[in-house]
């Protein structure tokens, strides 16, 4: 409902302008009792005319409309919504003054042109998501969607429930379990595989065979194998690509020579077994053992004997303990059960952090603070050879 013209009641208006019998009454009070009831007839008349369909009385400059009159303005009605007298500002829709109103807002009726009826039978195509859909619309989309296809017995579709047999022959048709399922049973009994729409016997061979590796195929020695193809063919299988796979595990292609497992570029991060034999050749240059610390510390940092963990920071009278290494040739006792650990490097050389400089041939001592120093004098604490000469830290033989 839009919002009203205020009338006043009967009584109220008598008692506010002194209309009483044999009362008198002041000439203002007459004439703006006549203003009030112009503007309350003139109230009734824009309604009458809105509710006809028609439009109510033009809006006028210099006039001082109040809360609820109706104007026409410009082919719409509007109605004054604000508290106070409004003068000199047109209506517009989305004014700060002014309301657009229609018929259905005085009426129990809906408007016929913001609304559908429900018995309406004027042609009406919906053009936005959430605009109301007739039953001719709904009928036609669904008959589109469904164009076509048989719907009474599924020759065109497949129910998710069906039980008649059915092949695809299509590139893109839907395919049965039943399908897919002979399909890998064929495959994996050593039949035959369609790609695209022509059957192959051999179309794994026709793929990019370096991506590809062959299993359970005789190479080298009648053994069977794995191997990575660099071709199509037997021969483009290089023998130090091909690794035999037995009941003992994995075997190099040939006896001595051996296969390998990763190269200088593309190295495993870690390798756990059991056992090792073999040579072991490794870029590091010293063994080292895990022992407990409090720290985490740094590469060539000198560590004493601690109190509460086994290693800490090599302070003056500790006894020594070591050098901590980063990148041993060889770690000893790696599974320490412990919240940190440190590894000490054991023999070979490792960094040492010093204080001052060192040249090759000086004892270097612990000191203090983590920390050693070139000496011409061995001493208990001595933790090796400088065998580089240089500042704040040198190469040391342990």
């Amino acid at each position: 409902m839009a919002i009203s013209y205020y009338h006043e009641f009967y009584t109220d208006f008598i008692e506010k302008y002194n209309i009483r019998n044999g009362e008198l009454a002041s000439q203002a009070k007459l004439n703006e009792s006549v203003n009030v009831l112009k503007k309350e007839v003139q109230d009734l008349y824009n309604r009458s005319e809105i509710i006809r369909g028609n439009n109510c009385q033009d809006w006028k400059a210099y006039v001082y409309y109040k809360l609820g009159e109706l104007v026409h303005y410009q082919g719409k009605n509007y109605v004054q919504k604000t508290s106070g007298e409004v003068v000199n500002e047109p209506p517009f829709v989305g004014s700060a003054y002014w309301e657009e109103v229609h018929r259905a807002d005085y009426t129990m009726e809906l408007d016929p042109y913001g609304y559908l009826h429900i018995n309406n039978t004027i042609p009406y195509n919906p053009t936005d998501e959430y605009n109301p859909a007739t039953k001719r619309y709904v009928d036609e989309e669904v008959s589109f969607i469904y164009q076509g296809l048989d719907k009474v017995n599924g020759v065109n579709f497949l129910e998710l429930d069906r039980v008649e047999e059915y092949n695809p022959t299509g590139a893109f048709h839907p395919s049965t379990k039943k399908y897919v399922d002979d399909s890998i049973q064929d495959l994996a009994s050593g039949g035959s595989i369609t790609v695209g729409n022509t059957l192959d016997s051999n179309a794994l061979g026709k793929r990019d065979a370096s991506k590809y590796i062959t299993l359970e195929r005789k190479f080298s020695g009648n053994y069977n194998g794995m191997a990575v193809k660099n071709g199509p063919n037997e021969e483009d299988i290089i023998a130090t690509d091909w690794i035999r796979t037995t009941a003992n595990g994995l075997l190099p292609y040939d006896m001595n020579t051996g296969s390998n497992l990763g190269s200088p570029l593309w190295k495993f991060k870690e390798v756990h077994a059991n056992e090792f034999h073999g040579n072991v050749i490794a870029p590091s240059a010293d063994v080292a053992e895990a022992y407990e610390s409090d720290l985490d510390y740094e590469e060539g940092t000198v560590l004493g004997i601690g109190t509460d963990t086994e290693v800490t920071k090599f302070k003056k009278g500790m006894k020594l303990a070591g050098v901590c290494s980063q990148y041993p040739a060889y770690s000893l006792n790696s599974e320490i059960n412990a919240d940190v650990s440190v590894l000490i490097a054991l023999k070979g050389r490792v960094p040492v952090k010093i204080v001052g400089s060192a040249n090759r041939g000086d004892y270097i001592n612990a000191l203090d603070n983590g920390m050693g120093k070139a000496s011409l004098t061995k001493t208990p604490n001595t933790i090796g050879i400088c065998i580089t000469s240089g500042t704040g830290e040198v190469e040391v033989k342990i």
